[in-house]
């Protein structure tokens, strides 16, 4: 009797370590499925992120595609508009044009064809990247450079008229005259060129 107790103890002990072992074995499976499980939905999640920045707003792109497109055509009216000015009478793009370019030249001189050129530029990449690459960063950066240009210009040659204005305009002249007065012509156009570097 007491073999056969013995014989029913070990069996039941055995049982036991079997079914403990087997659920040992088990719980990684669970935690690798969970994983996959969490791993495949942040995969989704991301790539469905992924095509909402892709596709973007359409009316926001519809709108950045009318400003570029305006913007565009606006540069290479006003750069018609500064070289008929300039080499001609002026009226090869009407009244309006001949006003606009002088009122333009008036500011900046010969510096408009590059405001005029910058501004081409910064419509055709509006255009390929369907949203606005002109920061408030740059947009300093530009007029600080115009200003600089304007003033070196009207240093170098201001016995060259156009529409009644010197070649770097009513601001370049200014600031010509003002910091010829405060630190000469020679340091005017010091400060000038390195204002344009860093610009």
């Amino acid at each position: 009797m007491s073999e056969k107790i013995l014989a029913t103890i070990r069996t039941a002990k055995n049982a036991r370590s079997t079914r403990a072992s087997g659920n040992r074995k088990r719980k990684p499976v669970k935690k690798k499925v969970a994983k996959s499980t969490k791993a495949g939905k942040a995969g989704k999640s991301s790539k469905d992120k992924s095509k909402v920045k892709r596709r973007g707003i359409p009316g926001s792109e519809r709108g950045t595609e009318m400003l570029g497109v305006l913007a565009l055509g606006t540069s290479i009216f006003l750069v018609a508009g500064l070289i008929s000015l300039q080499f001609g009478d002026g009226l090869l793009m009407g009244p309006f044009g001949r006003t606009l370019a002088a009122f333009v030249y008036s500011l900046f001189g010969i510096g408009s064809h590059v405001l005029a050129v910058c501004g081409a530029v910064v419509a055709v990449r509006m255009l390929m990247e369907k949203r606005t690459v002109a920061k408030t960063g740059h947009v300093i950066g530009i007029f600080l450079g115009l200003l600089s240009l304007s003033v070196l210009l009207q240093l170098a040659a201001s016995s060259y008229i156009v529409a009644g204005y010197g070649p770097g305009g009513r601001l370049g002249a200014s600031f010509a005259t003002l910091f010829q007065g405060l630190v000469s012509t020679a340091g005017t156009a010091l400060v000038a060129s390195i204002t344009l570097l860093l610009s």
